[in-house]
């Protein structure tokens, strides 16, 4: 039972323009858009960082998928 992956959408404030930002095997856990609205960064459940062109949508891959300890696993 695969769970759905979260994306990180862009809608305007009247909730017109709804378009998903991030690509269909992104899984996001944090969103932010830039102060001039013009890019959003993106982290992901496999610990990478995305930068997103809000105009063309193209992805740049800051971080590239990074393994981490889950320290839960080790002491829970």
């Amino acid at each position: 039972n695969e769970r759905a992956r979260l994306q990180a959408f862009l809608i305007a404030t009247d909730g017109s323009g709804m378009r998903q930002l991030t690509r269909p095997q992104d899984d996001v856990t944090a969103a932010v858009l830039s102060g001039d609205g013009r890019v959003a960064y993106v982290a992901t459940r496999a610990n990478q960082l995305l930068r997103i062109q809000v105009s063309d949508g193209r992805v740049e891959e800051l971080i590239p998928p990074t393994p981490a300890l889950d320290q839960h696993a080790i002491y829970g």
